[in-house]
């Protein structure tokens, strides 16, 4: 069932704070589902992440989107390769919803308004992903997108209860036309 009044937009430097707290919860209550620690995010700074909303650290293209109910309670985001040969591609990273809200479309919500914005850029063509593999409830969501598997690789990240392999997973932007059906 989607969640009535929760807002979507792009963050800005005003949410620094709050996207730093619901990142290091992310890595904290998910470790399985990224890559970075909880400790290695407390190394990072909260000028930086001030700096990673004002886009200072990428392409003008880059963007993190967040989702507020009333507070910020989910973020995806988008960075685009800066290398001429490569600037067709992009990344999307982070995705995160609370806890307390999943279930009501708002992962979905998230990743459309991220898709909207890749699309409305000029000349980005691929926007891809890495995912743990063991994680079907994420690789379900992108797949209803469009997403495809290109890759997969062995012990990709390595945990305390063992080594995690992850997939790889690409959208072309222009193959897909119509939006997804159904959402989690």
């Amino acid at each position: 069932m989607l969640r009535q009044g929760v807002l979507i937009r792009p963050l800005i430097v005003n949410d620094a704070q709050a996207f730093w707290n619901l990142r290091l919860r992310a890595f904290t209550e998910s470790p399985a589902s990224f890559n970075t620690s909880p400790d290695e995010w407390r190394g990072h700074p909260l000028a930086e992440v001030e700096g990673l909303l004002r886009g200072e650290a990428g392409s003008p293209s880059d963007v993190v989107i967040g989702a507020f109910d009333p507070e910020l309670c989910g973020h995806v985001g988008l960075r685009r390769e800066l290398r001429q040969k490569r600037a067709h591609r992009a990344t999307l990273w982070g995705l995160y919803v609370a806890p307390e809200v999943r279930g009501h479309g708002i992962g979905d919500r998230l990743v459309a308004a991220l898709l909207d914005h890749a699309r409305s850029q000029t000349d980005l063509v691929i926007v891809e992903l890495t995912v743990m593999a063991d994680n079907g409830h994420a690789l379900g969501l992108y797949q209803r997108f469009g997403f495809r598997r290109y890759g997969y690789q062995r012990r990709a990240a390595k945990t305390d209860e063992g080594y995690r392999d992850e997939e790889r997973l690409m959208l072309e932007l222009d193959a897909i036309t119509e939006p997804p059906s159904g959402s989690c």
